[in-house]
């Protein structure tokens, strides 16, 4: 290992390895997954994600900025793929935000009219007085029986 280089942490459900694998076998990074217990029977297709994943290396250096790491995909029949990272690919304006978050809304356990709100009063933070509308607007309704 070359001075101020380390390898990024272990292959693992959540490390950088596991979404470098999960996006070359699915085509695009996972907005929302749901977890695999100890236990439970893989799909298919998560064990070829789990198998890729422990051919993934990322390197990061101490003299690069956070999200900027080199990750090396090596294959079975021996071909490389390597690329370094800068840092901007996850610098979104916040259209992009909104657009990317607003289509998870649907697939999360919180009223989906409250997101769309949150999204709205973020858009227009700077107009309002404060932060307490934002704040109710993060707090999950309770629901009573009957």
């Amino acid at each position: 290992m070359r001075e101020g280089r380390a390898t990024v942490a272990d292959p693992g459900v959540g490390s950088t390895h596991c979404y470098a694998a999960y996006t070359c076998v699915h085509g695009s990074y996972p907005p929302l997954s749901s977890r695999i217990d100890p236990g439970e029977q893989p799909s298919e297709e998560e064990e070829s994600v789990a198998g890729l994943m422990q051919r993934v290396e990322v390197a990061g250096h101490k003299d690069r900025p956070a999200f900027a790491p080199r990750i090396t995909v090596r294959m079975r029949d021996g071909t490389r793929y390597e690329n370094e990272f800068n840092g901007d690919k996850l610098k979104w304006d916040l259209a992009t935000e909104t657009r990317r978050i607003s289509a998870l809304f649907a697939d999360l356990p919180f009223p989906k009219d409250q997101l769309d709100s949150v999204v709205q009063v973020v858009a227009g933070l700077e107009g309002e007085s404060g932060v307490n509308r934002l704040i109710q607007l993060c707090i999950r309704p309770v629901l009573t029986p009957g």
